[in-house]
């Protein structure tokens, strides 16, 4: 009997010393390799002249007559056919992140196959049992919850498609939930405290009870039901000791508690600023505060910087605002004390400057420019706590002389008579006659116009368009109606009425040739118009998904391209996100079910005249992402074609075009321009 334990010690030592090796490893590395993409039977397409391919053999580099790079690819084949595929699967150790309540465990392996299906199973050493985890999936990774704490072994087995297997088995001793509390701390907070308690545990399912002992009047009090957080507020109505206790309650109802001996001193005091409102002739001034005691009082005082003395502005009472009409100008501290019915004072100081009077504010609507037929309007405030204004007028200078359009009101109305150029005034006087301050607008009083100079169009795709008037007018009360002419049947059609905007989007009936006319109205009634001729042209529905697609994305470059994997179409774009025009749209073969083409968004790099793959030669390519590339249909290496098939899936991975497409691309879209892949 003592020898079987000495075994049993032996294995899980081993298990668990095996397996720490690869522990780190196995969290930052993907445990499944990528497979090299194949192209047509010979090796996968490559992006760099420089790359090194799978085998080892590097590829080639030379210039033809035109000095351009020539990347030549290994002779291996591109495909592999299936019927004769051997898989090798292999396990370099087991990984296992502790969750708490459970683990998350996967297996770092090697295959040359995609399609390796795995299945878990546990030993509980104990009870000397093995039992299933999961069953035969392709997922490397499972989820494990053991029952119980103790020890156990992880068992995972990977199979192939073609049955190969390979196996591994890590020891690890589960604690289960795990939950330590450290200490409770309190933040006063005026009015309030808030507890918490410093904890560790791996339980995501931890909750927390508070309570509260009243040690003079030997009560407990309930202060929060259990919750999620560790933290709450608490407010005590009454001065005096207390204990405060908390209790852990973990996922399988076990309680860990801890507590804290506590003094509350009873009513709360805090200022937080004095804040200032000018009005006619006073300055009203208030304190924000926070307090527990319902008969707290307050008192305002007033030093003058000047004289060095100080004055009482309003004595004890409960209102916290308070007013003070200053005599003279200069620098003051406003001061104001708190006292709660127990004695405690708290006291707030702000500094307060006391100037002669000054303009506010000066409007005049509607802004420059005007016009003979609209009233103008004038509207002015000023500041004066010292009771310095005497008078207020509006001004008026047309180049000549100077006019008076009304005095002591806030606002008057101007009606200009003739166009030009004027500077209208705000002033305010002492009862002397002497100005204090003057504020000054220009203003421009014009007749009405309004040009427009073209009319540009945005295909919105299924044959809507978002049109818009360029124009220039000073009329803000410029109106514009819309509308289209049929050339088909000779009538007219309003697109959209009079209405203030410039622009309106237009869904046109059919294809065919149309008139688009905008006419624009000043607020006189004269009315511009400008008429364009457009051609409408429908597009089919897969390109029109495209390009309500393409609006998605950005690019560092004007350009964007996308391939969609399902249509097997590559539609290019030009312009920027939200703005985006198709302006090509071609078939392409992408990569093949078993092969099939990356998805994800991507940015053009390398490119090159051609390489050979196997028999096989390929011409103009644009690499995408790693040996994904656009290029030609398949030739022989004498340009003869070998295989130009187009809108299927075939490839092992690239993008094939017809050669001029693909031309097209290498010629046109520059380096770092967005691509997308999707189906």
């Amino acid at each position: 009997m003592k020898k079987r334990w000495i075994t049993w010690l032996l294995i899980i030592a081993c298990c668990f010393g095996q397996n720490s090796s690869v522990l780190a490893e196995t969290l930052n590395e993907n445990p499944q390799q990528q497979n090299v993409q194949e192209v047509d039977g010979e090796k996968s397409d490559v992006v760099d002249a420089t790359n090194e391919i799978e085998n080892g053999e590097t590829v080639d580099q030379q210039a033809d007559s035109q000095e351009e790079t020539q990347t030549y690819i290994s002779d291996d084949s591109e495909n592999r056919i299936a019927e004769n595929i051997s898989y090798n699967v292999a396990i370099n150790g087991i990984c296992l992140i502790d969750k708490g309540q459970y683990c998350e465990v996967g297996a770092d392996y090697v295959s040359d196959d995609p399609n390796v299906e795995f299945a878990w199973k546990q030993y509980d050493v104990v009870a000397g049992q093995w039992s299933d985890v999961t069953s035969w999936n392709k997922g490397n990774w499972t989820s494990w919850k053991p029952v119980k704490s103790g020890d156990y072994w992880i068992y995972v087995e990977a199979k192939t498609t073609d049955g190969k297997t390979a196996s591994s088995v890590y020891g690890y001793h589960f604690n289960g939930i795990r939950v330590s509390l450290n200490g409770i701390c309190a933040i006063d907070r005026g009015t309030s405290y808030d507890i918490g308690v410093n904890y560790t545990s791996n339980d995501q399912g931890l909750k927390f009870q508070w309570k509260a002992y009243n040690i003079k009047k030997q009560e407990w009090k309930l202060i929060q039901e259990p919750v999620s957080g560790n933290w709450i507020t608490w407010e005590p109505k009454e001065a005096g000791d207390y204990l405060i206790y908390v209790e852990a309650i973990d996922s399988n109802g076990n309680i860990t508690s801890e507590a804290m001996g506590f003094r509350f001193s009873g009513l709360k005091l805090e200022l937080n600023g004095i804040c200032t409102l000018e009005r006619n002739n006073q300055v009203d001034m208030g304190v924000a505060y926070k307090t527990n005691d319902s008969d707290i009082q307050f008192h305002w005082s007033l030093y003058d910087l000047e004289t060095q003395k100080w004055s009482t502005i309003s004595g004890w009472n409960k209102g916290n605002w308070s007013s003070w009409q200053p005599k003279k100008s200069g620098d003051y501290w406003l001061y104001v004390e708190a006292k709660t019915c127990d004695g405690q004072v708290k006291n707030q100081v702000m500094g307060y400057h006391v100037g002669k009077a000054t303009i506010k504010n000066f409007q005049v609507s509607p802004e420059s420019p005007g016009f003979t037929d609209k009233s103008v309007t004038l509207k002015g405030t000023y500041k004066d706590i010292l009771g310095e204004v005497a008078v207020s007028r509006f001004l008026i200078y047309d180049g000549k002389k100077w006019t008076e359009l009304g005095r002591n009101e806030e606002s008057v109305k101007w009606q200009p008579s003739e166009t030009g150029s004027y500077l209208l005034c705000y002033e305010i006087d002492n009862a002397e006659g002497q100005m204090i301050e003057q504020s000054f607008k220009g203003y421009n009083v014009e007749v009405p116009y309004v040009n427009i100079s073209g009319i540009y169009v945005r295909e919105d795709g299924n044959m809507q368009y978002s049109i818009a008037a360029s124009c220039k007018t000073n009329d803000r009360e410029t109106v514009y109606r819309w509308m289209y002419y049929d050339l088909s049947n000779n009538t007219w059609h309003e697109i959209s009425g009079w209405n203030n905007s410039a622009a309106v989007v237009w869904r046109a009936p059919k294809e065919g040739a149309y008139w688009l006319h905008v006419e624009a109205k000043l607020h006189t009634g004269e009315i511009t118009s400008y008429t364009m001729g457009y051609t409408v042209q429908s597009y089919p529905l897969d390109m029109r998904v495209m390009m309500a697609r393409a609006n998605l994305y950005s690019s560092s470059t004007g350009y964007l391209l996308l391939v969609n994997r399902s249509t097997h179409k590559v539609g290019i774009f030009q312009g920027w996100q939200g703005n985006w025009k198709c302006i090509q749209y071609w078939d392409c073969s992408d990569g093949a079910p078993g092969t099939p083409t990356v998805e994800g968004t991507f940015r053009v790099g390398s490119k090159g005249y051609y390489f050979d793959s196997g028999s096989a030669r390929c011409y103009w390519y644009t690499q995408f992402y790693g040996n994904y590339l656009f290029h030609s249909v398949l030739y022989y290496k004498n340009g003869t074609l070998m295989d130009g098939r187009l809108g299927m899936a075939l490839s092992h991975g690239c993008v094939r075009l017809n050669i001029n497409n693909a031309k097209w691309i290498y010629d046109n879209i520059p380096a770092g321009s967005t691509v997308c892949v999707y189906h």
